[in-house]
């Protein structure tokens, strides 16, 4: 009984020493951060927000410490640790929706994570896109309007936006998408997705067919081609079924 008592002792003592590291290895960078951001008499109100978004960082351990670490893991365990990450994603995510494990492998490993606070414009109406986002964390706003003020719709994770711009060149944003809490997104690059589906003519088809199925419920690949070769305008792109046309 002593003996158990002591490792159970042990354990704790590690994890509040271990606590506490990291606490003071926090507080010093936020207190670098802090120095910089007055050296550049930046308003109250946007250091708050620089201090924020590192907070959020360090609590998803994607700040400076963790990501030096995570770099140094052999591809196959970086690769393992994603997956598991994006397991929910690729469970439920269209985009993923009846492709074989392989190609969502692939698609899965082009993305790139970015972190948004709230209040940021992830998409712009109007800019050229050329890429699409899945959402890991948190929830984001479509608005509509030039202003962009009416909201449209909301979504979560699992959801995807964006997705046009991987059929077609310089497709143009159908409206603004804003960030409604602090999210974690994984950008998939249409350069990126050129090069994987390059001279593979089938696996090409297949996503673009998920995309589309998504979007605008084309049928077959005579549907898909016609939609590429002469699209809608972009005023009818507002709805949900068509909403990959935040493009």
């Amino acid at each position: 009984g002593a003996c158990i008592m002591a490792c159970v002792y042990g354990f704790v003592v590690a994890a509040i020493s271990q606590s506490r590291i990291l606490e003071s290895r926090f507080d010093e960078r936020a207190a670098i951060l802090n120095k910089a951001c007055s050296g550049m008499h930046l308003p109250a109100g946007l250091r708050a927000r620089i201090l924020h978004y590192h907070s959020y960082l360090e609590l998803l351990c994607l700040g400076v410490d963790a990501q030096e670490l995570f770099a140094q893991l052999s591809p196959n365990l970086t690769c393992e640790m994603r997956m598991f990450r994006m397991r929910g994603v690729l469970s439920s995510a269209s985009i993923f929706q009846g492709l074989e494990p392989r190609v969502s492998l692939m698609l899965a490993q082009a993305c790139v994570e970015q972190v948004f606070s709230p209040g940021d414009m992830v998409v712009r109406k109007g800019e050229v896109g050329d890429c699409m986002y899945i959402i890991l964390r948190g929830s984001v706003a479509v608005l509509s309007d030039d202003s962009a003020e009416k909201c449209v719709l909301k979504m979560s994770e699992a959801e995807c936006f964006g997705e046009l711009s991987l059929l077609r060149e310089q497709m143009r944003r159908t409206a603004w998408v804003r960030a409604e809490a602090f999210c974690v997104l994984w950008r998939l690059d249409k350069d990126r997705v050129d090069a994987l589906l390059n001279g593979r003519r089938d696996l090409r088809q297949k996503v673009h067919m998920q995309i589309m199925a998504k979007i605008g419920g084309y049928a077959n690949a005579q549907d898909l081609q016609l939609y590429l070769s002469d699209p809608p305008c972009p005023g009818g792109l507002a709805h949900r079924s068509s909403l990959g046309a935040v493009s």
